[in-house]
């Protein structure tokens, strides 16, 4: 089984028509199909939005080795950090605001949460 193949089974599984996955993942349904059809390439991007959203086990996709998705147990947490993605719906947020930037502007919007990231540690 491929990656195509355990991108499409993620969606039949959850259930979810090409244009809701696409929705979720903040891409058109026609994006959806491209990537099915093996037309365009899943990026780490979308391998992490699929976790994020989803809570899709990202070696499971690559390898088809383990749980499709994580357990609660499976999660890596970074010690220190809290994640308020879910109470503030940060991700879609996050990618509609992204979507919209130049990739040099997304490169200076890295850098300005590394910075904020890096601050904590001190």
């Amino acid at each position: 089984m491929t990656l195509i193949d355990r991108f499409k089974m993620i969606r039949n599984t959850l259930g979810l028509t090409q244009k809701e996955f696409g929705k979720a993942l903040n891409k058109t349904y026609i994006m959806i199909q491209n990537y099915e059809k093996g037309r365009r390439n899943i990026t780490d991007g979308i391998l992490l939005n699929l976790q994020d959203i989803f809570n899709v086990n990202i070696e499971w996709m690559r390898t088809g080795e383990g749980s499709m998705f994580l357990s609660d147990s499976d999660k890596k947490a970074d010690s220190g950090v809290v994640n308020i993605a879910p109470a503030y719906d940060l991700p879609e947020r996050f990618l509609q605001l992204a979507g919209k930037l130049k990739k040099s502007d997304i490169a200076k919007v890295e850098g300005y949460m590394q910075a904020i990231v890096d601050s904590y540690k001190k």
